[in-house]
């Protein structure tokens, strides 16, 4: 499902899972991260996320990000980075034959 606000998701305390389009389960416990692709290109969710015990997320909004980010990138050195690791990590999306939501 392609997100209509788009976010990140960090879990900040408690336990999921993670089920990917074939079905396989992963654990997703604290201080992992749920679909960064959503910051760096239009991105379609590629399975479910479901909390197996109280969960807290922070959730990172990407339409919020990009403009903090462009602001930052017109005032610091920095910027450089932030577009290295944006090619970067789109680059290796990419070339990766199968795509998640996990980071």
């Amino acid at each position: 499902e392609e997100p209509a606000e788009p976010k990140m998701y960090i879990v900040v305390s408690g336990s999921l899972e993670y089920t990917d389009s074939y079905g396989e389960v992963a654990q997703v416990a604290e201080k992992r991260y749920v679909a960064e692709a959503v910051l760096w290109t239009n991105w379609k969710h590629r399975g479910t996320l479901t909390a197996v015990s109280d969960a807290k997320l922070a959730m990172l909004d990407a339409q919020g990000f990009h403009s903090i980010a462009q602001r930052f990138m017109r005032r610091s050195e920095g910027a450089l980075r932030i577009v290295q690791y944006a090619n970067q990590f789109v680059e290796d999306l990419n070339k990766s034959e199968f795509k998640t939501d996990l980071g």
